[in-house]
């Protein structure tokens, strides 16, 4: 399975949630002794992806280890270099997107979304990212 996280028809949510792990764990993990930045990245990318995992489980969702390490940097870019003119579209992309929003669905409306392939949240006419 081909997956990219920054593709128009990969989930909402799931960007979203990357996203938010990924700025919280970029503030929480510090650099230890005589570890090297490859080391520490490799680490935090470990402790994204296995907080990733626990949200969004399933078949649906599962992205191994190495391609998540290895497709994090695009959506990163992606999102970092969103149009500093359209932060009311940004705003908007994370406020539908939300936790709140995810864990609010029933588990009818969560089966109907997938990493790869969600139909559900690009119908909701977010493409932006």
């Amino acid at each position: 399975m081909v997956v990219s996280l920054i593709h128009p028809h990969s989930c909402g949510f799931a960007k979203a949630a990357i996203w938010r792990i990924t700025r919280d764990a970029s503030v929480k993990i510090k650099r230890v002794n005589n570890e090297t930045p490859y080391q520490h990245r490799v680490r935090t990318v470990q402790v994204i992806h296995e907080h990733f995992s626990q949200s969004f489980p399933g078949k649906k969702f599962a992205v191994d280890f190495k391609t998540f390490m290895r497709k994090l940097p695009d959506l990163r870019k992606k999102i970092s270099n969103w149009n500093p003119r359209k932060k009311t579209e940004r705003k908007q992309y994370f406020e539908a997107f939300s936790a709140d929003n995810w864990k609010a669905l029933s588990i009818e409306h969560k089966a109907e979304h997938s990493l790869t392939d969600c139909r559900t949240c690009f119908h909701k006419n977010f493409k932006a990212v």
